[in-house]
């Protein structure tokens, strides 16, 4: 499903694997809510295959955040974070 039709449609008639919540425009047009609502309900370690910025984890319940918190060995950023292509006026102040 396209993320233009993903912003109009209700967050509970599309598949879970089609929810991307890192599309900017759910946010701009403050329609992330049902989104995310649904991922705690049915879904709340979110993994999302296809994206503007390639497959992530979207965690979305308060106890797996600190669970992921605590245990540094096993959830890690080492790998770092690669930003390929951004235009060259691209600020990276507060970034992440």
């Amino acid at each position: 499903m396209s993320e233009a039709a993903m912003l109009t449609e209700d967050p509970y008639s599309i598949p879970l694997e089609d929810i991307n919540v890192s599309d900017a425009n759910l946010f701009m047009n403050d329609n992330h809510w049902g989104y995310f609502e649904r991922l705690r309900n049915e879904d709340p370690v979110h993994y999302c295959e296809d994206s503007l910025f390639g497959p992530y984890w979207s965690v979305t319940k308060f106890n797996n955040i600190m669970e992921i918190e605590k245990d540094h060995n096993a959830f890690s950023s080492e790998g770092g974070i690669t930003l390929a292509d951004q235009p060259e006026d691209f600020q990276t102040v507060n970034f992440i």
